[in-house]
């Protein structure tokens, strides 16, 4: 999904789990646990032919989301090394992945989003 496109936007608005489309509470991209659960997503998209992740949504019991609290101060560590990074170290063969700080349409916070690609060789399952 390209980061500009009006599904996108509308997703921020609106999110919603879908198949090509994961969402994570902030996640700590430096500890250990919170890479694995970063890396699971990205092998369920790429194994499912690419998607997006949205970092920084809640999931209410009624199963919409909300912006997630506490929120960080700082984006920084939510940049395309780390995650490529946490590719290379958890995924075999390691997917290269595009990530970028979308803005909401309404209230224009930023949120990490990650592309994952697909189109990966036929029979091969990514991160087994």
């Amino acid at each position: 999904m390209d980061f500009d496109s009006p599904r996108l936007l509308e997703l921020l608005r609106t999110p919603a789990e879908a198949l090509a489309f994961e969402i994570k509470e902030w996640l700590n991209l430096g500890d250990n646990s919170h890479k694995a659960r970063l890396a699971q997503a990205i092998i369920a998209l790429a194994n499912h032919g690419g998607g997006t992740v949205l970092i920084g949504c809640a999931e209410q019991g009624d199963g919409s989301f909300i912006p997630a609290e506490p929120r960080p101060a700082d984006l920084s560590g939510y940049t395309t090394d780390v995650v490529n990074e946490i590719s290379r170290a958890y995924l075999n063969p390691a997917v290269h992945c595009d990530v970028r700080h979308v803005a909401h349409p309404v209230t224009g916070d930023l949120f990490p989003v990650i592309n994952v690609p697909g189109g990966h060789s036929p029979g091969a399952d990514v991160g087994r």
